[in-house]
């Protein structure tokens, strides 16, 4: 087992390795990720990084948004789970694309089933996950 400095450089080169089993997805968002000896740089979260968009184009993106909002309907949660993005997107300035409703969509179908643990899924996380949804009020 490393710790200290040799950890830091074992996993500094380490993590410039190719993973042939990465998804598309992954490379994508990590394909500028650098370690630089003191620090990390090219650090993304997935999904889109448009700032938050105003006025007209803000009504035109929410027309075009609105049938994929009405997959909502049949979620009791849903209202609720979309205004807790909403004001997560605002706080962080960042815009409400359909990666976030599609998101908001996975959360409000999760809320109130029954945990889908298996063991070897993904992993405790996703246990927490899952569980926290299905027992949230």
């Amino acid at each position: 087992m490393f710790s200290g400095q040799t950890a830091i450089d074992y996993l500094a080169a380490e993590a410039i390795k190719n993973d042939p089993s990465a998804s598309s997805h992954w490379r994508k968002y990590h394909s500028e990720f650098k370690f630089t000896g003191q620090e990390f740089t090219g650090l993304q979260g997935f999904g889109g990084r448009a700032k938050q968009s105003t006025g007209l184009r803000l009504w035109f993106l929410q027309l075009l948004q609105r049938r994929f909002w009405h997959f909502g309907d049949p979620y009791a949660k849903f209202n609720s789970i979309d205004a807790l993005a909403r004001e997560v997107t605002g706080k962080q300035q960042q815009a409400y694309d359909l990666d976030v409703l599609r998101q908001t969509l996975i959360f409000a179908f999760l809320h109130g089933r029954p945990p889908f643990y298996q063991p070897y899924d993904g992993g405790p996380l996703r246990h927490r996950l899952v569980t926290f949804l299905a027992n949230r009020p």
